[in-house]
């Protein structure tokens, strides 16, 4: 029957040669159909060489196939032969922990080329490190998972474990990076206005309450401030000193006599945005008679 001659050679020009012999051919019925071989590394002794010692790196493979009148056939090359048995750094998912979308877009980087299996929900979805920088991401409003035929309906609110492995070309698969994730789609209660809806002073303090943590948003004669709420949930506008959004300068005093509408929003670390609160403030500063 005909043998395979496998010689594998190293860069500096050192090689092993190893011998096997084809199986029967692919189709029994037809003798001259070609064969099959297989060598397994593990389980055979080079004529002679460093098989036993075959570290990372690139070679080259030669297979020539020989009959039994010894007959060559031309040589098929494979090179490089890459021997890579170092797994890829863990991933970074730089995605944010916390989101106000139940279908969010999961983002990261890791090994450029490898394949990245993102764990989510119970659900599994596979995408390639893009080089030159290696980002990855998954957007589970679109994604198909593995094994699925559409989209998530979506994460449920609460925390969600997202977990994260590189696989490169060679197969070996990296430790696992996890983050996780909150979903939080439920806005803040309508804020509190606390503050009188008559004032005496064209440069009220505006105050009021709402979910500690949140930003408040005041909107007052065309001009809109931020606060942040404080742990109690209490919040302040001083119209004297506080600086519109967008501008460098306090707005000019308000009106004598002047009613002027009042809102407040609360949006929460998630990006929910709460519903209005309202008032009607009356600026009056003229003493009674």
């Amino acid at each position: 029957g005909t043998v395979i001659e496998l010689t594998i050679k190293r860069a500096n020009g050192t090689s092993i040669t190893i011998y096997q012999t084809v199986t029967s051919p692919i189709d029994p019925n037809n003798p001259n159909a070609p064969g099959t071989w297989s060598i397994d590394f593990s389980q055979i002794s080079p004529s002679a060489g460093f098989l036993n010692d075959l570290a990372d790196g690139n070679y080259i493979v030669e297979v020539v196939a020989i009959d039994a009148a010894f007959n060559r056939s031309t040589a098929a090359t494979q090179n490089p032969f890459i021997v890579d048995t170092v797994a890829p750094a863990i991933p970074v998912i730089t995605s944010p922990s916390l989101t106000n979308d139940n279908t969010p877009v999961l983002t990261g980087t890791a090994e450029p080329g490898s394949t990245v299996t993102v764990v989510i929900a119970g659900l599994t979805y596979i995408t390639t490190a893009i080089s030159p920088n290696g980002a990855w991401s998954v957007d589970l409003g679109t994604a198909i998972p593995v094994g699925g035929s559409t989209p998530i309906t979506g994460l449920t609110d609460g925390i969600n474990t997202v977990t994260v492995t590189a696989t490169d070309p060679a197969g070996n698969t990296s430790a696992p990076a996890t983050q996780n994730l909150r979903v939080d789609t439920t806005p803040p209660a309508i804020p509190q206005i606390t503050s009188s809806d008559k004032n005496n002073d064209t440069t009220p303090v505006i105050t009021g309450l709402a979910e500690p943590g949140s930003t408040v948003a005041v909107t007052i004669n065309g001009a809109t401030f931020s606060t942040i709420v404080g742990p109690n949930g209490s919040w302040s506008v001083d119209l004297g000193t506080a600086i519109p959004n967008g501008g460098t300068t306090p707005i000019a005093p308000l009106n004598n006599g002047q009613t002027y509408p009042v809102s407040a929003t609360a949006t929460d670390a998630a990006g929910n945005t709460s519903a209005a609160a309202t008032q009607s403030l009356l600026v009056d500063t003229t003493a009674p008679d």
